[in-house]
């Protein structure tokens, strides 16, 4: 054991709780007679201290340590990159977004350390819930970048369940999800869970000896060492080297469901071979050597789908396959095209997933054609099993500026229908009524616009004489009424308002193909209202 990181004080990353002794035991104890042996007998293990003697700890400690672990594969020593991380600990975080969108700085350093290359195991809690429950998920467990370890208990080493309940644990079962278990409730949580043995574990003991243990902080590091082994074995490269860490993940879940459809009585009651409504614990890991893998991999689904039309400008083109691919030469086999030209972008993946993201928005109404060719291969080498090309269409956007304008209240004082066509100064000018509190309002009606949107939005920009209360509204044909947009005030200095248009659009196209946008101010005193831009902008397939 090297010492790593201590993020909870000074000195060295010494465990004071125990926690963490027994967790390393059961990654990397060496097979020297003292009653362990770990997976992955002797493993070089970094200490990362997170939580204190009581093992207790904040986030910012934790945050500390998934930076620390990130940092070895970035600094000047290749000696000390570290690829796989075990983290048995959590705690109840915010709802889980993606590496791109999320504000949690915990899952944030998962993300950076993740495409940095490192592996990270973690357990799925004790408390017999849902993990990935949505509002207030167990993270790092909920992670969806993270490898989630459920709990389950086996008694006597053997297929079949018939070796009664755990000498530590009497209300557990053999061959039995663990009872304090957390689990996977939703698609997304299952497609990152996988089991291990956590009931009655025996492993080294702070301070010497051997003690026993149980939860899912006792199965993450079954995976862990699970892991380390498909990375190589001394010098010798295993199946999972050269591997992202979402195609690890892939490969450990996708060789345990492998063994356990092909093995009799092979792991446990509530698996996916035995589950239960609305629960997952995911299959149960195998660390032995698969079946020689020779299928030819498929493409099993794309997006945008073929033929697909009205696809957004800001889309992304994926590509999910049946088995963990070869990275590169995939990247390398995937192209997409419009009018013969290639389109650059950078890769991502999840899982058999690749994902395309193009450097730049799609083309307006460009007919785009993806192609993956049959030097994508999988992760022992085999070639796609036939090229797929696949084309979608991207939406039409269209600018329309009114064909009329109706002033309602006030009188026209100068200007007219070409002020409106652009924010260039040019002013269509309305003068408040003269009584009573001052009002302008007025409407502009724009002609033939297409009933099959998939997309509506106003742009309005003008000033005012003197300040005014605004709204800017579109006509409802379904219920014969105004629909406020925006409402602000508005004086000497000129607003630019810009609204999208939510709810059935259709509603405010009439069958003619008639919208009706209207700006309306009211004041006390009068003034003079000035519209520089009206206009509207529509999308459809």
């Amino acid at each position: 054991m090297a010492d790593g990181k201590n993020c909870v004080g000074t000195g060295p990353a010494q465990d004071e709780n125990g926690h963490g002794t027994h967790v390393a035991g059961t990654i990397a104890a060496r097979n020297n007679g003292s009653g362990v042996v770990g997976v992955a007998p002797g493993t070089k293990l970094y200490a990362v201290k997170v939580l204190d003697a009581t093992g207790a700890g904040s986030f910012s400690q934790i945050i500390c340590g998934i930076d620390w672990v990130a940092g070895t594969r970035a600094d000047a020593d290749p000696g000390n990159d570290i690829a796989v991380a075990n983290m048995s600990l959590g705690g109840t975080g915010s709802p889980v977004g993606t590496c791109a969108t999320t504000t949690d700085p915990m899952h944030a350093a998962i993300c950076r350390a993740t495409a940095a290359g490192v592996t990270f195991v973690v357990a799925a809690g004790n408390s017999g819930w849902d993990f990935d429950y949505a509002s207030a998920p167990d993270v790092p467990a909920a992670y969806p970048e993270a490898l989630t370890v459920t709990a389950m208990s086996d008694s006597d080493g053997q297929p079949g369940g018939a070796g009664g309940a755990p000498g530590c644990s009497p209300g557990d079962g053999d061959d039995r999800y663990a009872s304090f278990s957390n689990f996977a409730a939703t698609s997304a949580g299952a497609a990152h869970t996988i089991a291990a043995p956590g009931v009655c574990i025996s492993s080294t003991r702070l301070g010497g000896g051997v003690e026993t243990m149980s939860g899912t902080s006792m199965a993450s590091p079954h995976i862990a060492g699970a892991v380390a082994l498909c990375l190589g074995e001394g010098s010798v490269a295993g199946p999972c080297s050269g591997l992202t860490p979402a195609q690890i993940a892939s490969r450990m879940r996708t060789d345990a469901a492998a063994h356990s459809a092909a093995a009799a009585g092979y792991g446990f009651v509530g698996d996916p071979l035995r589950p239960f409504s609305g629960v997952s614990f995911g299959n149960l890991a195998w660390a032995g050597a698969p079946a020689a893998d020779t299928g030819a991999p498929t493409i099993t689904s794309v997006a945008p789908a073929d033929s697909a039309t009205g696809v957004a400008r800001s889309a992304t083109v994926s590509v999910t396959f049946s088995e963990a691919m070869d990275a590169a030469a995939t990247q390398a086999a995937f192209t997409l095209v419009r009018d013969g030209a290639p389109v650059a972008g950078t890769y991502a993946w999840s899982g058999t997933t690749l994902t395309f993201r193009p450097s730049s928005p799609l083309a307006d109404g460009a007919l785009y054609t993806a192609r993956v060719a049959t030097g994508a291969n999988d992760a022992a080498g085999d070639p796609l099993a036939g090229e797929r090309s696949w084309s979608f269409k991207t939406l039409v956007t269209q600018t329309l500026a009114p064909a009329g304008a109706t002033i309602e209240a006030g009188s026209l004082r100068a200007g007219g229908l070409s002020s409106l066509v652009a924010d260039d100064g040019a002013y269509l000018q309305v003068s408040s009524t003269g009584s009573s509190t001052r009002t302008t309002s007025w409407y502009g009606r724009f002609a033939a616009v297409p009933r099959d949107l998939r997309d509506l939005t106003v742009s309005y920009s003008g000033r005012n004489s003197a300040s005014c209360s605004q709204t800017v509204s579109i006509w409802r044909w379904s219920t014969s009424s105004w629909i406020q947009l925006d409402a602000r005030t508005v004086g000497t200095t000129e607003a630019l308002v810009q609204r999208a248009v939510t709810g059935t659009l259709t509603d405010y196209v009439s069958s003619a193909g008639d919208v009706r946008v209207r700006v309306r101010c009211t004041a006390y005193a009068g003034f003079t209202a000035s519209a520089d831009l009206l206009r509207l902008t529509v999308s459809r397939p």
